[in-house]
């Protein structure tokens, strides 16, 4: 990331390139003194803690995060006093975020940073708190402490309570796509899948069950990946379009496109029918298709 007038050392490391937006808004509101009580970054878990680990070095560091001094090491291995890093416990994929961890942190927050002007709290995989830990937390988010920043991360927003996102500063996180070859490498039979410009023939409603059957024909893996190659070839497609910004309809409709992608992944990851999710993406791909 090529370092940017008003954007502290920090946050200048090649993990946070794509996240231009985020890093601004960030940015701005240390400059200002405004940082946000509590934040959802929602994306990839360790883009997300990359970013938040990104914003405590540039918080506690004294020049903001320059990456080399005890501070920002402390904070890179989680050691510093006045972070507290909480990952789920319990066996499995998705280990829960327990009632007991929720209360420590409660406890934690009423308390003065030991070493600097913030106390700050990284939950994990935020999706997986059970009910009675995100109705500890809730209170917590209701009455913050003005010393205290609680950053919550997780791929998954539909699976917060909305009562806690709507106490959150939400960022979205660009993930870092991979290319085409490399996704269909991931596949024994990448003749299987569909290309970007084999999706953009669907143009009319005598076409749009050719590319129903071509997605139900895949298992929820395969449609992951499907999924996966259509949003890079958007990405790849309509990029220089985005930054470039040449018309605030077109920017609108090419974030649909990355969206509508975007939205069917979360959806397999949430275990919804493929079926369905087969059947909605391809009528919303053609409305967007026809729209001017």
């Amino acid at each position: 990331m090529t370092e940017t007038t008003g954007v502290p050392p920090a946050f200048n490391v090649p993990a946070l390139a794509r996240q231009g937006h985020s890093v601004r808004l960030l940015s701005h509101s240390l400059a200002h003194q405004q940082l946000s009580h509590a934040y959802l970054f929602k994306g990839p878990v360790p883009l997300g803690l990359e970013l938040a680990l990104a914003l405590t070095r540039a918080i506690f560091c004294s020049q903001q995060g320059c990456g080399e001094c005890h501070v920002c090491k402390a904070v890179n291995n989680e050691l510093y006093p006045d972070l507290y890093v909480i990952r789920g416990e319990g066996e499995g994929q998705n280990p829960t975020l327990k009632l007991g961890q929720i209360h420590k942190l409660v406890g934690q927050v009423s308390l003065p940073p030991v070493q600097s002007s913030h106390q700050i709290f990284i939950l994990v995989a935020a999706e997986n708190m059970n009910k009675e830990g995100s109705n500890a937390l809730l209170k917590t988010l209701e009455e913050p402490a003005s010393n205290s920043i609680i950053i919550l991360l997780t791929p998954l927003l539909e699976r917060v309570l909305p009562t806690i996102r709507s106490r959150t500063q939400i960022l979205p996180l660009t993930a870092p796509m991979p290319d085409t070859q490399f996704l269909l490498n991931q596949s024994p039979t990448p003749e299987k899948f569909w290309s970007w410009e084999q999706l953009e023939t669907i143009q009319t409603p005598a076409l749009l069950p050719q590319l129903i059957e071509q997605l139900e024909s895949l298992n929820p893996a395969e449609l992951n990946l499907q999924l996966q190659i259509f949003q890079r070839g958007c990405w790849t497609k309509i990029q220089s379009f985005i930054v470039e910004k040449r018309s605030g309809i077109g920017l609108k409709r090419a974030y649909a496109y990355l969206k509508l992608f975007e939205t069917g992944l979360e959806q397999l990851r949430a275990n919804v029918n493929p079926r369905l999710i087969s059947t909605t993406l391809a009528h919303q791909f053609l409305t967007l298709r026809r729209s001017r």
